[in-house]
């Protein structure tokens, strides 16, 4: 009888560790993933960052580059190309895009923060997309400046040396 006693708290015990141990791993489970989500959004809330000081810096030499023209037609009035009136308008437009494009991310970020809208893992998964399509195409607009720099100072040496 004793033995029967000792064998079935045997039994118990090791029916209670082996359900126990499942259920403690799997909430350390939880918590590793809880805090690889977190992780993950910290790196994408840095990257928001970087893009929307990117599309600044975008922005003020955009800046720059009207001024620049602005300065080149007040001394040159009378041989203001059309070239040159064409480079400011398409620098007012990429002025324009890229301060929407800001404006943009910003509101991303802030979706991006929405724990409400998180709890869907769908909606989660095509905000991420987003935000990599936010930043290719923030990409495309540093290179669309930094072109738009060469043409303006390419359109500067060529009047000069008339």
């Amino acid at each position: 009888m004793n033995m029967m006693r000792i064998a079935l708290a045997l039994v118990i015990s090791a029916a209670l560790l082996m359900t126990a141990s499942p259920m403690a791993y799997a909430q350390q489970g939880g918590q590793q993933q809880a805090q690889h989500q977190q992780q993950m959004m910290q790196q994408h809330m840095k990257q928001m960052q970087e893009m929307m000081q990117r599309m600044n810096q975008s922005m003020e030499k955009l800046n720059e580059l009207s001024k620049t023209m602005s300065k080149f037609q007040e001394q040159k009035q009378m041989r203001f190309t059309e070239q040159h009136r064409m480079m400011m308008k398409l620098g007012e437009e990429y002025g324009t895009m890229t301060k929407n494009m800001k404006n943009s991310m910003e509101q991303l970020q802030q979706m991006l923060q929405d724990k409400e809208m998180l709890r869907d893992r769908e909606m989660e998964q095509e905000m991420q997309r987003l935000r990599e399509n936010m930043q290719e195409t923030s990409n495309y607009v540093e290179k669309a400046v930094q072109s738009m720099e060469r043409m303006t100072k390419r359109l500067e040496t060529m009047n000069t040396s008339e």
